[in-house]
């Protein structure tokens, strides 16, 4: 008894571990086929994408948003050197205007201012003090009316410390 028991055990023994190890075959064989499926899956996926992004179209696409992008950019930058032109423009049509009044401020000259042009004229570099007895009228009335004909352009102004000499622009 003690034989057999030992010969059968064996054997029941053998043939339970074979089961287990069939048993992990098997597990394994699925384990194989599943990642061969997420293999191929994945390789699918993979020439799926290959083929979408070497599809004319696909292509096409890629091109014309890089081609947008440099085109925006390069709007931004005329954009850009637009307003700065604008903002150039404003300035000299405000200088334009500027000048216009002056024309016409040279041309509404009073007798008064065209005396003293003629003065400065004759006396190369003239003060408010010294005109101002020359013509009859006040120190500051001098003084804003050579003032005057400085913004207006006929006149140079040239400061020494407190005093300030006018001379005839040519």
């Amino acid at each position: 008894m003690g034989v057999l028991e030992l010969i059968f055990g064996k054997k029941k023994k053998k043939k339970k571990r074979k089961r287990r190890s069939r048993t992990k075959t098997k597990q394994k064989q699925k384990t194989k086929k599943k990642t061969k499926r997420d293999h191929i899956t994945l390789r699918e996926w993979k020439k799926e994408l290959k083929r979408v992004q070497e599809h004319p179209l696909t292509q096409a696409k890629i091109i014309n948003q890089n081609m947008l992008s440099s085109i925006m950019d390069l709007l931004e930058q005329i954009d850009e050197k637009l307003n700065k032109l604008n903002t150039r423009m404003d300035r000299l049509e405000a200088k334009k205007v500027s000048d216009k009044t002056k024309k016409e401020l040279r041309a509404q000259l009073s007798k008064q201012e065209q005396k003293i042009i003629d003065f400065i004229k004759t006396n190369n570099l003239v003060q408010a003090g010294p005109l101002s007895e020359e013509l009859g009228i006040s120190r500051s009335n001098a003084s804003l009316k050579l003032n005057k004909l400085y913004s207006i352009g006929y006149l140079n102004k040239q400061k020494d410390g407190k005093a300030t000499h006018f001379s005839y622009k040519k």
